[in-house]
């Protein structure tokens, strides 16, 4: 089985040009994301994972909400995106959740934001955020389903060719194992297994337009596979350039779902040890 960093696409991305991407998710996405971290009633003392931490915007955030009582930790395979983070209350570490192992118990909150089309071990890697938590504890997942992923109008211009390649694109970044374009569905089977409760599932149908942020961090990322692609036969130079302008175009739009799912661990489970308060 392949590692993790094996796995990540954008593991050796230029600096630069991934931090553009990573803020442009946070840009889009973090308002959704500090929704449902309300609901869960995150608040002053509380113990928070953070796997898969990315820019950093949802763990610093976590930080400030917590507050001096409180703690974070934040995990990510690329630590070149958290450095700025300077609360003392926020811990970051290199950290695989397949590969390497997480202490048990002591975390009220297990949160992460595009980690499962990332992982090779769904089952394990549930396991590892499952056991970080303490009795009563909140896991909450959130992705991107791209099955959702097509044109609103196939009147514009670009609908046909946009809704021609992208799905080519998506069965490619699968079929090589590039990731998962379609495994954030399996986050409230995965809850259900390890024995969650209270599991609830918000799956928002979003349209987005081109030039916003979110349409610009996926041509970014779609385009880092423009070679493979190409090379395969999947796309040409001319479908390329389609998909291109779509996402930059605003008078073009489309679709893709926002997938989230959290739940509880029970407040008693006899077949595990927990970390006191």
């Amino acid at each position: 089985m392949a590692d993790e960093s094996e796995r990540y696409f954008a593991s050796e991305a230029d600096v630069e040009d991934e931090g553009t991407r990573l803020r442009l998710i946070e840009q889009a996405s973090d308002p959704t994301t500090f929704g449902h971290l309300d609901r869960l009633g995150v608040g002053a003392g509380w113990r928070c994972l953070e796997v898969g931490a990315g820019g950093g915007s949802v763990a610093a955030w976590l930080g400030e909400r917590v507050g001096p009582s409180g703690y974070v930790l934040a995990l990510d395979l690329d630590l070149r995106h958290l450095e700025w983070i300077r609360a003392p209350n926020v811990a970051i570490r290199a950290h695989d959740i397949v590969s390497d192992d997480l202490d048990d118990g002591g975390f009220h909150l297990v949160h992460f934001r595009a980690l499962l089309e990332h992982v090779h071990d769904l089952d394990r890697a549930m396991s590892q955020m499952a056991g970080a938590l303490r009795p009563a504890g909140w896991l909450l997942g959130e992705g991107s389903d791209f099955d959702q992923y097509r044109a609103v109008s196939r009147d514009h211009p670009l609908a046909t060719v946009f809704d021609a390649v992208m799905p080519r694109t998506f069965s490619f970044i699968k079929d090589a194992d590039i990731f998962d374009p379609y495994a954030v569905r399996s986050l409230p089977r995965l809850l259900s297994d390890a024995g969650f409760e209270e599991i609830q599932v918000d799956d928002a149908i979003l349209t987005v337009s081109g030039g916003e942020p979110m349409a610009v961090m996926f041509e970014m990322s779609w385009q880092r596979f423009d070679t493979a692609l190409k090379s395969h036969g999947v796309i040409t130079e001319e479908d390329t350039a389609a998909r291109h302008s779509a996402h930059y175009d605003p008078t073009f739009s489309f679709t893709y779902s926002a997938f989230a799912a959290w739940g509880r661990r029970p407040q008693k489970d006899a077949t595990r040890t927990y970390l006191s308060d």
